[in-house]
């Protein structure tokens, strides 16, 4: 291993020559042997590829992101051996062991290995991909081919939906094409005229690469004042929302209750009343805040008038 844990050109070439040589050396059968390799920078060192000749060593790297395709491990073992591994982890869990360090997950690595790394499911995933046997369309018969969809076609003048106004791209490029093969062709024939020749088109009628372009630059621009255009509808749509909730608020009518003394009953009901509906009139009478009597106020009220006559007197 090396001194941060990853793989170098030196633990690269240490495998080929302790690892894959060693232990394929006496199982040749012919002269070359196969060597596949994912693609890590490691495997095309000067080194690697002498030692590979000098050796009759034939390395073949797959194609990027194909591994999960193509890669026997990918396909056939590492699944296998991720729930052997979660298994283990689950038995310990059971046992009341709720931390996994270092030594713990090597020994249940090896053992989950032992188990799912046999002979029988190694030669299951190099039949699976297709390599031992070869039969390429092991893989191909999995791939999902999808055909690009036709481009759309243009339609005749003669169709109601031609003379409509553009409201977005999809719609402006049908109108283009429809110009682009009426100035090449011409438009096209009505019920009438199926039956009459038509004229080949006129190769100084065939537009140019400058007429292409500035129809490029009109859809381009089109494009750009339609998005702006939806831009500021939702931002002026806000915009009208939020006025109106401040106008709401301004115009609410507000009532202030003085700080310290009482609030009577028969007051807080008709604060709250004039607050729920500003129009309408409140259903008390006005009390006098000394004797709290109806139809007079402090000022008039008979408790103070004969207060004062009889200090008077």
């Amino acid at each position: 291993m090396s001194e941060n844990g990853w793989t170098n050109d030196s633990l690269g070439y240490k495998w080929l020559v302790d690892v894959f040589d060693k232990h394929t050396h006496n199982r040749v059968v012919g002269k070359y042997r196969l060597l596949l390799l994912d693609g890590h920078k490691s495997h095309f060192t000067a080194e690697f590829d002498q030692y590979c000749k000098d050796n009759s060593i034939i390395y073949l790297c797959y194609p990027p992101h194909s591994t999960d395709r193509l890669q026997p491990l990918d396909v056939g073992l590492f699944s296998p051996l991720k729930g052997a591994y979660g298994r283990l982890v689950q038995e310990m869990a059971g046992l009341g062991i709720n931390h996994i360090d270092k030594l713990d997950f090597l020994s249940l690595l090896y053992q989950a290995r032992l188990t799912t790394f046999t002979s029988k499911n190694i030669k299951s995933a190099f039949q699976t991909v297709g390599i031992v046997p070869f039969d390429p369309q092991k893989v191909l018969s999995r791939l999902k081919v999808r055909t690009p969809n036709p481009p759309p076609q243009p339609q005749n003048l003669d169709n109601h939906t031609v003379v409509k106004t553009p409201y977005n791209t999809t719609d402006l490029q049908a109108h283009i094409q429809i110009i682009q093969q009426c100035h090449i062709q011409g438009p096209e024939p009505g019920p009438s005229q199926s039956l009459v020749p038509r004229p080949e088109p006129d190769p100084d009628l065939i537009p140019d690469a400058g007429l292409t372009q500035a129809i490029h630059y009109i859809i381009k621009g089109y494009s750009l004042a339609y998005h702006e255009n939806a831009l500021l509808k939702d931002e002026n749509n806000r915009l009208r929302i939020e006025n109106g909730i401040r106008k709401k608020q301004k115009q609410a009518r507000k009532s202030y209750v003085a700080r310290g003394g009482l609030l009577q009953v028969d007051k807080g009901q008709q604060l709250a009343l004039e607050k729920d509906n500003p129009t309408a009139k409140s259903a008390t009478q006005r009390l006098c805040g000394i004797c709290r009597l109806p139809g007079h106020t402090r000022r008039k009220c008979p408790g103070i008038q004969d207060s004062i006559h009889v200090i008077i007197s």
